[in-house]
């Protein structure tokens, strides 16, 4: 999260002067009393999936896909980092996933050796 904070109370002791033909303007001074939060900023990134050991997470993760059944939409998992969260996606029937537990990261111009370009040009088969 981003915090913004806020001047409460401040005064001005000395107006900024303008420059001169030999030196150059001059910033005013202000006298302050404390700060305030003017504001915060949650950060709501997508974190790694870690296995906490709490049945809520994992009723979560049943809810997501039951919700993607009802609505006929694909649920796709990222950051999964091991093979006991890839195995237990697959369990769940997770339909999707991603990250290093499946596969290192490859430069594309390796990727598009390793896929027939054209197969890529063809719709989805529906799943």
């Amino acid at each position: 999260s981003r915090i913004t904070f806020s001047e409460l109370l401040s005064e001005t002791i000395k107006k900024a002067s303008q420059p001169t033909t030999s030196t150059g303007g001059t910033n005013p001074q202000q006298m302050g009393s404390g700060v305030g939060i003017a504001g915060i900023a949650p950060n709501m990134a997508q974190g790694n999936i870690v296995n906490t050991g709490n049945p809520l997470d994992m009723a979560i993760v049943v809810a997501i896909k039951q919700i993607s059944l009802a609505t006929k939409s694909k649920v796709i998992a990222e950051f999964v980092t091991n093979t006991e969260i890839k195995d237990k996606l697959q369990e769940l029937g997770i339909d999707y996933a991603q990250g290093y537990g499946i596969a290192k990261p490859i430069l594309i111009n390796h990727l598009f050796k390793l896929v027939d370009i054209k197969s890529l040009n063809k719709p989805a088969a529906n799943n």
